[in-house]
């Protein structure tokens, strides 16, 4: 198999994140998400 671009198609290549940045982001975004839904119900119910 041939793994290297052709030179025509260099700009072409769309760069991909890696999973694991997916995976961190997403953690990171979820778990600020919840934090502040905790928080905000802790403020409203004590």
């Amino acid at each position: 198999m041939n793994y290297e671009t052709p030179l025509s198609d260099v700009g072409m290549v769309d760069e991909k994140w890696p999973a694991w940045k997916v995976t961190v982001f997403v953690l990171a975004f979820c778990g600020s998400f919840w934090t502040g839904v905790v928080y905000l119900l802790a403020r409203l119910l004590a």
